[in-house]
């Protein structure tokens, strides 16, 4: 983690209670940030069903999935650390990992983050894990919106290492196809090149720094005081002051067309589809292309969380959140 935004006094703070290991990606050896909570090597995890959470597209795996707890707020505030919530679930050994560029992961040489090298690095930290889960069956996969479908390619890929994939809030439209971009090094100057379809990350901009209100466009439900002003719940604001530390800067994504390889029938492992019901990156009528298009032949789940948005396991639901996922990686 040297070198990049979790390597300060600030920083640290979000890392509280975590384990950090460092697995170098198997084709470059490129150190790649993975956090998990008590591991104390003694055995004991190899008892448990392991599973590793992929981030979306902007945010680190630590404030995602380890958001810490207020310092201004009450020591009885509920904790909304999804890894900690999975661990004391008592039967689940939950990982995440950052990807290059982002928290505890430094940026490669090229400076960009591309889905089939998000594939790769993910493929290394999951037979890092099935090696310390020697005893055990083998690693569950969860990606989050962006996240899910570099699971989801990663899962149609390498089945044999994975037992089941958990796709939640995925983003996954088959009317979206993304285009091939420019060449890295070419100039171009119309603005309607700038971009790939679908995709809001200038392909050709200076870094550009992430902002507060675009840490909380996930909290699309709102709650209302006594007035009935509209305001971002606490856990928004809470969640866009860790995300702007652990990522400051806005990572840039390229070839973003890798990502048209998702084809849910090729997926050949157990899967569960999982979001909320006023998810708008994930709309019902989607999820159930997603859904009703998986490979025939394996067990598949769908749930519906309602009253949630694009964060269920940030939100007021995310109790019924955890509940779903312990149950499906229970079977």
């Amino acid at each position: 983690m040297e070198d990049t935004p979790l390597d300060s006094p600030e920083g640290s703070k979000l890392v509280q209670g975590l384990n950090i290991h460092t697995v170098h990606a198997k084709d470059d050896g490129h150190p790649l940030a993975v956090y998990t909570v008590n591991d104390e090597g003694d055995g004991k995890e190899n008892q448990r069903t392991p599973v590793l959470l992929l981030h979306g597209r902007t945010w680190s795996s630590v404030p995602v999935y380890h958001l810490a707890e207020d310092a201004n707020q009450s020591q009885d505030a509920e904790n909304r650390s999804l890894i900690e919530a999975l661990y004391n679930r008592q039967h689940i050994q939950p990982y995440s990992m950052d990807f290059r560029g982002f928290g505890g992961t430094p940026k490669d040489e090229s400076g960009y983050v591309e889905p089939l090298q998000c594939v790769s690095d993910a493929l290394s930290v999951l037979n890092w894990i099935d090696q310390r889960h020697s005893d055990s069956q083998k690693p569950s996969l969860l990606g989050w919106s962006h996240g899910a479908l570099i699971a989801q390619i990663t899962a149609q890929r390498h089945p044999r290492l994975l037992s089941s994939l958990i796709l939640y809030g995925s983003i996954y439209n088959p009317n979206i196809k993304y285009s091939i971009p420019p060449p890295r090094n070419s100039d171009v100057h119309d603005t309607n090149c700038g971009h790939t379809d679908h995709d809001d990350f200038p392909l050709h901009a200076m870094a550009a720094r992430n902002c507060f209100d675009g840490a909380m466009e996930d909290f699309t439900r709102r709650s209302c005081n006594e007035a009935r002003a509209i305001f971002p719940p606490a856990s928004a604001r809470l969640f866009a002051r860790s995300a702007l530390t652990s990522d400051p800067i806005k990572a840039k994504w390229w070839n973003l067309h890798q990502l048209n390889e998702c084809h849910p029938s090729l997926v050949k492992v157990p899967t569960m589809v999982i979001a909320g019901d006023d998810d708008p990156y994930a709309p019902t009528a989607t999820q159930s292309e997603l859904f009703t298009n998986l490979r025939r032949g394996v067990d598949r789940s769908w749930c519906i969380i309602s009253n949630a948005d694009h964060a269920v396991h940030l939100s007021d639901e995310r109790g019924r959140f955890v509940e779903s996922v312990s149950n499906f990686l229970s079977k």
